[in-house]
């Protein structure tokens, strides 16, 4: 029992460094990429890089302290070999506590890892009428995903998206599918992959507000007090004004209301902006042909053919050999 516990921490010290090589290797890669010059010069990309690399520092951290405690058991092991009988039982103590202190961090870094695979996304599918492969392939990815693959509305050819790799996923399975039907028909349909609308807050720290006497009718009291609010949203620049009621409090409170609506309004359009490019180069990619009289599906970048309609396992076969493309 002792041999195989001990040959299983042995393993798990493997899987975990196999696990995290990956990611310490794009650490470096990205460390080298920040000391280039035209990269600095690209301030969007270049603070795209520093939020990937201040990413992935937590792991580093958090494996280097999982390495320590794995070289300090090897010495203590070594020592418990050559130690007196009177030794070893407090030699045991403390390994036994290393131990635990090892498979407590080797969790910590599953949790990370999984945390840091785990994506979601939105998936749009376009096509008219009753189009049942189309309706297949969801099927497939609602089986596939296990729940996270959700319509966001009925009817909406519209769906959220969750889970292991799933943006990574459902960006390679994007493009036009072209169907062949039986009798000598043909039709297809489009899957378009974008990221989800992140919810917009808006904090009283990214408000700035200014004061200023209101113009028009009002009696004294707007004449004499500052009643008239201003507004800016410090991150976007955006800026409205109230001074329709005679109260600044009251004031105060409408250009709270305002500013909001018009955030995320901005937000909303910058959304919608941002898709548009990425569906029109999604719909030049032409990978996929769906043939219904031989029952095959056909990816342009993997030779190999499925059957389709898919089954479970055939849908994850070809997802893993998606993902190493």
């Amino acid at each position: 029992i002792r041999l195989f516990r001990y040959k299983r921490k042995m393993y798990l010290d493997y899987a975990l460094k196999t696990a995290v090589e990956k990611n310490l290797n794009r650490l470096d890669e990205i460390e080298s990429f920040l000391c280039y010059p035209e990269i600095q010069a690209d301030e969007k990309y270049y603070k795209k890089l520093l939020s990937e690399r201040n990413g992935l520092l937590p792991l580093k951290s958090l494996f280097d302290r999982y390495e320590t405690a794995i070289n300090e058991r090897e010495k203590l092991q070594t020592a418990f070999s050559v130690a007196s009988p009177e030794e070893r039982a407090l030699f045991e103590e403390e390994i036994s506590a290393l131990e635990n202190h090892i498979s407590e961090l080797g969790e910590e870094i599953a949790v990370k890892l999984r945390s840091s695979a785990l994506e979601d996304c939105v998936c749009e599918f376009a096509y008219s009428g009753r189009n049942e492969t189309a309706n297949t392939l969801i099927s497939s990815l609602n089986g596939y995903f296990a729940g996270g693959f959700t319509e966001t509305e009925p009817g909406s050819k519209i769906f959220f998206c969750s889970g292991e790799n799933a943006k990574k996923i459902m960006l390679k399975l994007s493009g036009v599918y072209r169907v062949a039907l039986k009798g000598g028909k043909s039709e297809k349909f489009s899957l378009f992959t974008y990221e989800s609308k992140k919810e917009v807050s808006v904090s009283d720290e990214d408000l700035r507000f200014t004061l200023f006497h209101s113009s028009g009718a009002g009696g004294q009291n707007v004449n004499k007090v500052e009643t008239a609010v201003r507004v800016t949203h410090i991150p976007t620049g955006i800026t409205t004004t109230c001074q329709d009621e005679r109260s600044q409090l009251m004031n105060k409170e409408r250009a709270r209301k305002n500013i909001i609506a018009l955030v995320k309004k901005n937000a909303e359009e910058d959304y919608i902006k941002k898709i548009k490019p990425l569906k029109i180069e999604q719909s030049k990619q032409n990978y996929f042909t769906v043939d219904l009289n031989e029952n095959c599906f056909k990816d342009a970048r993997i030779t190999e053919r499925f059957s389709f309609p898919f089954s479970g396992e055939t849908f994850k076969d070809y997802i893993n050999k998606l993902l190493l493309l």
